[in-house]
């Protein structure tokens, strides 16, 4: 646990930047929240949804190639899920359970492996909603949960001082 009170949060491209942070700068972070964040960067191009087919060529210059061998080892390197042993601090995944973009499978690959693990993680994942919450409801239940979560974790560093 590191000794200041340092979170990230993020959603898309900054829930893998959280997963990112846990678990290649583990002693920099008290704890994270991941909304719709992909954890294996291989098995998410591997699934995009058919709307993004146009953005392939796009998506394997920039981000890489999942079809070579040397593309998908480059791929699981920045994967958060081959570093998932290093996360030591708590974790909230949030997902909606329709999101074709990053799909339930990727945070529950995360879920699964910290519970593995012994790590606290809490999953809320969310009827209805896809690649980010429409729902007011679903959005009040979310921001809810964050709130809490943050608490309860600068809770946990003030008890450290």
């Amino acid at each position: 646990m590191p000794d200041m009170a340092l979170a990230c949060m993020g959603g898309s491209y900054g829930g893998y930047s959280t997963l990112v942070g846990v678990t290649m700068t583990p002693d920099v972070f008290c704890c994270g929240v991941d909304l719709v964040g992909p954890a294996n960067l291989v098995t998410w191009m591997e699934n995009i949804p058919p709307y993004w087919v146009p953005m392939l060529p796009l998506l394997k210059d920039r981000v890489g190639d999942y079809e070579s061998e040397e593309g998908r080892e480059f791929l699981m390197s920045r994967s958060p899920i081959t570093y998932v042993d290093q996360i030591s601090v708590p974790l909230l995944v949030l997902q909606g359970l329709e999101d074709e973009v990053v799909p339930p499978n990727q945070s529950e690959l995360i879920v699964d492996a910290l519970k593995a693990n012994g790590v606290p993680v809490a999953y809320l994942a969310f009827e209805g909603e896809q690649h980010g919450f429409r729902q007011a409801a679903n959005i009040k239940r979310a921001l809810d949960a964050e709130l809490c979560f943050f608490a309860a974790e600068a809770f946990k560093v003030c008890l450290r001082f």
